[in-house]
């Protein structure tokens, strides 16, 4: 004996519908809202500033170090150990001519020759890297960092 056709169908059919029922309710479902004060705030980024991280590395340590705006505000949140790489976050203004740093570095004495780098990662931008070498010991530099368009 073979058994009923519509009957076998009548069983796959209910086969089916015991995987679809949880399926479909696993798809369609709208994701619940988060609680509000559970929900992590972003700083807030001010008018025509983006946040970005900056990064320097020196070789050798450093024994001052300082970093400012063109505008001649200091960029804080630095380490206080100046231990290599040190970074940070920041807003600063990006306008499309470049944004310009103003690194100022000293190493201890004896240093014959030492290297500064310094990266910025807007968001949303590409990562920019700029190197300076010192044989005096101390470096005074205006860095331009431009992204392109």
């Amino acid at each position: 004996m073979r058994g009923s056709p519509p009957l076998h169908l009548l069983i796959v059919l209910l086969g089916f519908a015991l995987f679809a029922i949880p399926l479909a309710k696993l798809t369609f479902a709208r994701p619940e809202s988060p609680n509000v004060s559970s929900r992590h705030e972003e700083p807030i980024v001010e008018q025509g500033k983006t946040k970005c991280r900056i990064t320097v590395r020196s070789v050798p340590k450093l024994a001052s170090f300082s970093l400012k705006t063109a505008g001649g505000g200091p960029i804080a949140g630095f380490p206080a150990s100046l231990t290599s790489p040190m970074e940070t976050d920041a807003q600063l203004a990006l306008p499309d001519s470049g944004a310009e740093l103003l690194v100022s570095a000293t190493w201890p004495p004896g240093t014959a020759e030492s290297a500064l780098s310094v990266e910025i990662e807007p968001d949303g931008r590409d990562a920019l890297a700029q190197a300076r070498w010192s044989s005096s010991g101390q470096m005074n530099e205006v860095l331009t960092f431009k992204w392109l368009p």
